[in-house]
């Protein structure tokens, strides 16, 4: 499990050639692209060309940062004209935990913000900050997602940034910068919430930004969090179902967070992710257009996902034993909850 990661991952001057400086690379390109969506492209301008490329084009980042002496470095004339606009310190060495690592992803549109308040108001502050967030496309089963991810900075504990799994290289890592603006999900949103609801960020453990095998692929979102499944007492069949709002608000407590999966319908099995707390259900939903979270009363959501039925966990809580065994572990099946 990853507690954080840094999109550079170890300290790299002019010189080095390395996986570091291929994300350096990167991050500067998607800065200037998003200059140029903005009107701004002095950064482009600024960088020399190498070759016949300049810094927006994909082949740009090759890990080489000035490994000929002799030659001025592209990367060395970008990332100066970058610390100059940002008004930040000029240097050659970047390090990890450097104030221009975080201002490339901020200017990149990668980069978004959290509270660190481990409740409830925690959430609520993560959806304002992420009121502006998209659907990603293609998330909803109708098209090739873009695979966004979302990890923890090094050195800035409020930090969370947007990376994406493939992208467009043959080689490197299986994350790639890529410039903005920030796509949500169902599964992201609902991690990120139940990470920051728990802890008050996602560098922690039982944080991990991988949730493509969530769902009906592998094992359930809410185990991370040591969330309980939600059982009726006495039912004779689908003790584990939930069908009707009522039916739901007749076995929540307040005060109390609940991950809520959808199953059914015309999506098949476990097909969507939320949260609810005090009976409002928060969570990311294509709506074409911005913001995706959305903060439904429990009859909007069910009528919103018409024709499905709803798995329930519940929160860890002090009187509730959530794993069997006297040492608890994360990431395995949780036991049930029973209620009455």
């Amino acid at each position: 499990m990853v507690k954080t990661r840094s999109l550079i991952d170890r300290q790299i001057n002019p010189g080095c050639r390395n996986s570091a400086v291929k994300n350096l690379q990167l991050l500067l390109r998607a800065a200037a692209i998003r200059q140029q969506a903005k009107g701004n492209d002095t950064l482009v301008r600024a960088a020399p060309k190498v070759g016949r490329l300049d810094i927006t084009d994909w082949a740009w980042a090759d890990g080489d940062w000035g490994a000929n002496p002799k030659k001025v470095s592209a990367t060395t004339v970008a990332l100066h004209k970058f610390q100059e606009i940002a008004r930040i310190p000029i240097t050659d060495t970047v390090a990890p935990s450097d104030t221009t690592v975080m201002r490339l992803a901020e200017e990149a549109e990668i980069l978004f913000d959290i509270s660190l308040k481990d409740d409830f108001s925690g959430v609520l502050d993560l959806n304002n900050n992420l009121c502006e967030a998209t659907y990603e496309p293609g998330a909803d089963g109708k098209g090739s997602p873009l695979g966004c991810i979302f990890y923890g900075l090094q050195g800035f504990p409020r930090t969370v940034v947007q990376l994406q799994l493939g992208g467009n290289f043959n080689q490197g890592p299986p994350e790639q910068i890529q410039p903005g603006p920030i796509q949500m999900n169902c599964t992201t949103y609902a991690n990120i919430a139940m990470s920051v609801y728990m802890n008050g960020t996602v560098q922690i453990d039982q944080y991990n930004p991988d949730v493509h095998e969530i769902g009906d692929y592998g094992p359930h979102l809410a185990h991370r969090y040591g969330f309980a499944l939600m059982v009726k007492k006495d039912a004779k069949v689908d003790a584990s179902v939930f069908r009707t709002a009522e039916e739901i608000e007749e076995y929540v407590k307040p005060g109390t967070l609940y991950s809520i999966e959808c199953a059914g319908g015309r999506g098949g099995g476990v097909h969507h992710e939320a949260v609810m707390y005090d009976n409002i259900v928060y969570h990311s939903y294509p709506m074409g257009y911005a913001p995706t979270i959305l903060d439904d009363t429990l009859d909007e959501f069910v009528d919103r996902l018409q024709g499905c039925f709803f798995y329930l966990y519940q929160e860890p809580l002090p009187d509730v034993p959530v794993f069997g065994g006297d040492k608890p572990k994360a990431y395995v099946t949780a036991s049930t909850v029973t209620v009455p």
